[in-house]
């Protein structure tokens, strides 16, 4: 029930898995993984033009087709921006 403690921990995961990703050598499955998660995470704290950047970057980093669930819902997100910007 505590919308700014919410959006604070929220803004303090993204920037978390933003330096991971930046500066850690994470392998690729994972770094899949981090670019869903900081787009999502941009997503929902209002930040659509890093959330399409990091959706995208989901979609381009996968290396193979064990992938899939985690590309399927970056494409839905990617729908979910599409969707905002249209409305």
């Amino acid at each position: 029930g505590n919308t700014a403690a919410e959006v604070d921990l929220l803004a303090q995961t993204l920037e978390a898995y933003r330096a991971v990703y930046e500066q850690e050598d994470i392998q690729d499955n994972s770094a899949v993984r981090v670019a869903y998660l900081i787009g999502d995470l941009s997503l929902r704290l209002g930040q659509p033009v890093d959330a399409r950047r990091w959706l995208l970057e989901c979609l381009h980093s996968h290396t193979g087709t064990e992938q899939e669930g985690i590309l399927r819902m970056a494409r839905m997100r990617l729908e979910d921006l599409r969707d905002t910007r249209a409305a």
